[in-house]
């Protein structure tokens, strides 16, 4: 299949590693395996009806996250997709009266979302908030069941304010409350009065307010004293209790429920597997009965089900080593659902028994692509970096004898984490012959605070020590060609990758950059937002710390670059904009240093769009063979029959 040229920008390559010295059949088939697996859908979101009939969620199945809705009774029945919209749909948001869903979506990426309003029988929809604004996820409480309540900001930006909108029709909406800073809305009451609004201080520091969305006025309910890591609340159903997902400024996470008028903790639940989880969604059930929470352990996600009088746990829920994606309960509290993913499937519906904790599927549609995908080995090995700190690392290999090459893939955040979920990019370099290794440096989510803080400022290059640790491992294991050594890595990983090909340029056959920082300095000058503001704190500022950002930023390295680099961007990525990736390629392309550039059309920070998705993979593929020879896969089928 071939994408017409509107669907991606050209591309700079110079240098003699040019994909067109990949034989004919060779780019055919990596082409088709890229689509077959890109063609394996997930499903995200699910939200049950009021009535527990049906169920609306967004899936990939179209290439493209839409809306569509199924029989819950019927999980072999194919679903329906509610509307064909042009752009990633997300949400989805289900009105009291089942008549229709409320969802998001930006243009292009940019991250500007509007909500939405389509009719659960037709598909029609409406635009229910026509002007451009950075928006979180819409609440609509019960008993004010017309009216959307949500946070937003400009997108240049972090200060967040609270608006309310008609969940009916178009209408202009109205700002209840503005924060001095970051922040967002994440519960209102039943009857909208009142909302949980959290302040963004650091990334290891936030505060739960209580908003009056009358009067506009706000107090602090969490902590009293102290920091702490907050990343949910909710209300209980009769607006009496709160219930929050926090650190409560520890090494570990838990739930709190809180009164609502005081602060005063009334109950506690801390997880233990593992102690240092961070903590992630917490929701309650319409009786009031029944708490769901789920924690970030780093490399996997665990699920718990708790009494929400004394938050004691209810009942076992037994998960496959994975990502657990919360979704909601059923109105009578008996069920909740959620979406599960793995190394070797990706995510799906599921429906949990919160009184036994038994879970059954709410799809059984079979995806032949992924009965033809070649075995796999995958494992969490801790690695031991230059002081003793031990790293956790997600090893993937074929299961296969001999050597092959490996990618070490780095992650996003800073403070995010690789977990073992399913990865189409992944699974294409497995089956390819690869073996990836995904690394949780230090500075990842999910392992404690102190391992969280542990590169922040100054501590940056002992981050790039760990790298350093891997990759010597990686050399040591016998499965590894330590000759064949590839470096990838996604936003702050991407810059992690252009640093290590920079202060080690010679350790590595190739690299692949998707959409990283090159410059500090002007990064920080372009960036908006948010995002600006989490790097203010943990990188460091442009005006006090202009020696450290301008040391490390690899641009003013790049001289030192020898290694054959492939760049992606989006073209409309509003947190690392087109212009750090131009940076990288432009100096490389004036040193002669082969460089593949692929800007993405109508993508934002990542890649949303399934053409573009099996374009970039195809074109990696073909980019790397260029680097490492012929492919791993058909080196070792051809050394099986000598």
């Amino acid at each position: 299949m071939k994408f017409p040229s509107s669907a991606l920008l050209l591309f700079v390559l110079t240098g003699c590693a040019t994909a067109q010295h990949t034989p004919p059949a060779t780019r055919d088939s990596i082409e088709h395996r890229a689509q077959a697996l890109r063609g394996v859908y997930s499903d995200h979101a699910p939200t049950l009806t009021h009535d527990g009939r049906r169920l609306v969620f967004t899936s990939t199945r179209s290439g493209l996250s839409q809306l569509y809705i199924a029989d819950v009774d019927t999980p072999d029945v194919a679903p329906r997709q509610l509307l064909s919209w042009p752009e990633a749909v997300s949400g989805p948001l289900v009105t009291w009266d089942d008549t229709a869903v409320i969802f998001s979506a930006d243009q292009g990426g940019d991250e500007q979302a509007r909500f939405y309003r389509a009719d659960m029988k037709t598909g029609q929809a409406r635009c229910l908030t026509p002007e451009p604004l950075n928006r979180d996820a819409p609440l609509l409480p019960e008993s004010a069941s017309d009216q959307l309540f949500y946070s937003a900001r400009t997108i240049d930006s972090a200060a967040s304010a609270i608006y309310v909108a008609s969940a009916v029709s178009p209408g202009p909406e109205r700002k209840l409350y503005q924060s001095p800073g970051a922040g967002s809305l994440v519960d209102v009451n039943q009857d909208g009065t009142r909302g949980l609004f959290i302040r963004f201080l650091t990334h290891q520091n936030q505060e739960l307010e209580l908003v009056d969305l009358e009067s506009g006025q706000a107090r602090k309910l969490f902590p009293q004293q102290g920091n702490a890591a907050i990343t949910y609340a909710t209300f209980s159903p009769d607006g009496r209790a709160l219930y929050v997902a926090t650190d409560a400024g520890g090494e570990g996470a838990g739930v709190l429920a809180l009164d609502a008028r005081t602060g005063a903790e009334l109950a506690r639940y801390r997880e233990q597997q593992p102690p240092t989880a961070a903590p992630e969604v917490v929701t309650v059930s319409r009786q009031g009965d029944v708490v769901v929470a789920t924690f970030d352990a780093g490399d996997h996600t665990v699920m718990r089900v708790l009494d929400a009088h004394d938050l004691r746990p209810r009942s076992k829920v037994d998960l496959p080593l994975g990502v657990v994606e919360a979704g909601g309960f059923s109105d009578d509290g008996q069920s909740f659902a959620l979406c599960t993913a793995t190394a070797e499937h990706p995510c799906t519906l599921q429906l949990l028994s919160t009184r036994t904790g038994a879970i059954r599927p709410l799809r059984s549609e079979k995806q032949e692509a992924l009965s033809s995908l070649p075995p796999i080995e995958a494992s969490i090995t801790p690695i031991e970096s230059f002081d003793g700190l031990r790293i956790p690392t997600n090893v993937f290999r074929p299961k296969k004898q001999g050597r092959v090459p490996v990618i070490l893939f780095l992650h996003g955040g800073p403070a995010g984490a690789s977990k073992v979920g399913w990865n189409p990019s992944r699974r294409l370099f497995l089956s390819e012959g690869y073996a990836v290794v995904e690394p949780n440096i230090r500075g990842s989510g999910g392992f404690g605070r102190t391992y969280e803080a542990a590169d922040d400022g100054p501590k940056r290059w002992d981050s790039f020590r760990d790298i350093e640790a891997v990759r010597a491992w990686a050399e040591r294991q016998p499965w590894a060609d330590a000759q064949r050594l590839i470096i990838m890595g996604g936003s702050y990983g991407g810059f992690l990758v252009l640093s290590e090909i920079s202060r080690s340029p010679g350790k590595w056959r190739a690299a692949v950059d998707l959409f990283g920082i090159a410059d500090f300095i002007s990064f920080m000058a372009t960036t908006k937002g948010g995002v600006r503001e989490n790097y203010l704190h943990e990188i460091g500022d442009p005006e006090k710390d202009r020696d450290l950002l301008t040391r490390l930023s690899p641009i003013n390295a790049a001289d030192a670059i020898r290694t054959p680099l492939f760049v992606y961007t989006g073209a409309n990525d509003p947190r690392v904009p087109l212009a750090q990736s131009r940076l990288i390629v432009d100096a490389l392309k004036r040193r002669g240093v082969p460089v593949e550039f692929m800007v993405g059309a109508n993508e934002g920070h990542g890649v949303a769009r399934r053409e573009n998705q099996v374009e970039m993979d195809t074109r990696v593929m073909r980019f790397l063979e260029a680097q490492l020879g012929s492919p791993p896969a058909a080196q070792s089928a051809a050394s099986s029959h000598r």
